[in-house]
């Protein structure tokens, strides 16, 4: 009880921030949802600072040990004491651009500073370099495999918690990351960056071991769009032009207007047992993810947005036309490059990725049209996947709304999407 007590009371005090004027004690009522965006903006800012936040900084921090529990059952206790390297840093990410856009309760900079002090000290292999895949709640290494895609993680969540609390050996801890993955997961032959690796950075046996994937890549440009912004080091725009040119020239289908996802060293597609099955779909969360992203890049590149604003426009079409319910305002997982959607299930993260593309797409068109779908989108969000009495947002939902699994969160599902979604759609900003 004292819990979800303490949790109320720090909604109120965000509520005030965010809105501006709010006094009372306990919820505020949201506001009547009318179609037009000053009101879709209120009413995510609204949901962050009383739902969002609270439920994650009540229920995350692992006081005990460092870094943050990510395995939450829905009223947010501890399922399981795992912490992987993606979501560690995705909260460090999270809690320093909550820092960063205004909300400055004290409690934020100290669970930001603790994740990444664990991340330090828990993750970092000073053998071999780079960043373990996974330890036990301890610290304790659990998987030390080299995975390209957490390190661009780490990437994103330094820049950020430099950026918000002004601190130079945090900038300083993304540049080296950057530097490991130069010199052991750059690809001598081909362009983009090589997978999966194992402690010493030699390729991983199997499928896996000769593999790229669009989903890294498009992480590696979020992340490098950020570190160059910051930086303006010219190793680091060469570097996020070569990734932002393999995903909309390697990656990109313009014939069928979506992604796939797995591919050789040499850029052809992948046959392999894992990965070419998987080829045949596409994901819709991911390429409403990479539609807006690319804007970002290309904003920060300094280069003419025509052609990037075409890709993303036509990425997002491809997600309304197959897998968008339009009477429910629920983005599904994926489906075929055409034809509808047959992975049905609704999952956090795409939702929110997808608020920010059907954002961004009706503000670069002013067609009502992305306007009416972004309305739907939030009105799913807030009446669906967000949990009104615990906080957070379920993690997978049936395409009729019902809780596929009461769990709150995984060793996937941290802050990440879910405050990205509703402060980048709440301010009305790529940034």
């Amino acid at each position: 009880m004292m819990r979800h007590a303490r949790a109320g009371a720090f909604a109120c005090a965000l509520c005030v921030l965010v809105l501006c004027g709010c006094a009372e004690k306990g919820p505020v009522p949201y506001p009547p949802l009318e179609d037009s965006p000053p009101d879709l903006r209120a009413r995510l800012m609204a949901h962050l600072g009383e739902n969002l936040v609270p439920f994650w900084l009540e229920n995350c921090v692992d006081e005990e040990h460092g870094g943050y529990l990510t395995v939450l059952a829905r009223d947010g206790s501890v399922r399981s004491g795992e912490k992987m390297l993606v979501t560690q840093a995705r909260q460090i990410w999270a809690f320093s651009r909550m820092w960063r856009a205004g909300y400055h309760d004290a409690r934020i900079e100290r669970a930001a500073a603790q994740g990444l002090r664990f991340l330090r000290e828990r993750f970092w292999d000073d053998e071999y370099e780079g960043w373990y895949w996974q330890v036990q709640r301890d610290g304790t290494p659990d998987d030390m495999a080299k995975k390209t895609y957490g390190h661009a993680f780490v990437i994103y969540a330094a820049v950020e918690y430099a950026r918000a609390f002004g601190d130079e050996e945090a900038l300083a801890l993304a540049r080296r990351t950057f530097d490991a993955l130069e010199q052991h997961a750059k690809d001598p032959d081909n362009a983009g960056y090589k997978d999966f690796m194992d402690r010493q950075w030699r390729a991983q046996p199997g499928d896996f071991g000769r593999t790229k994937t669009m989903n890294t890549h498009l992480h590696l440009m979020e992340a490098f769009t950020e570190l160059y912004a910051e930086t303006k080091d010219a190793r680091h725009g060469e570097r996020l032009r070569e990734v932002l040119d393999i995903l909309t020239d390697r990656c990109y289908m313009a014939e069928h207007g979506c992604c796939i996802d797995g591919f050789n060293w040499d850029w052809t597609a992948s046959t392999n047992e894992w990965f070419g099955p998987r080829n045949k779909f596409t994901s819709y969360g991911h390429n409403v993810e990479f539609a807006w992203l690319m804007q970002r890049a290309a904003e920060v590149l300094g280069l003419p947005p025509e052609r990037y604003r075409g890709i993303g426009l036509a990425l997002i079409e491809h997600a309304l036309d197959y897998g968008w319910d339009a009477e429910t305002g629920a983005l599904y997982m994926g489906g075929p490059w055409r034809g509808p959607a047959t992975r049905r299930n609704v999952q956090w993260w795409v939702q929110g990725e997808n608020a920010v593309a059907l954002d961004w797409a009706w503000r670069t068109t002013g067609e009502r049209r992305f306007l009416s779908a972004l309305r739907r989108q939030v009105i799913w969000i807030l009446d669906r996947q967000a949990d009104p009495l615990y906080g957070g947002w379920y993690s997978d939902l049936r395409p009729d709304g019902k809780v596929s699994n009461p769990d709150k969160a995984t060793l996937w599902h941290g802050l990440y999407h879910a405050l990205r979604g509703c402060l980048n759609v709440g301010r009305g900003s790529l940034d």
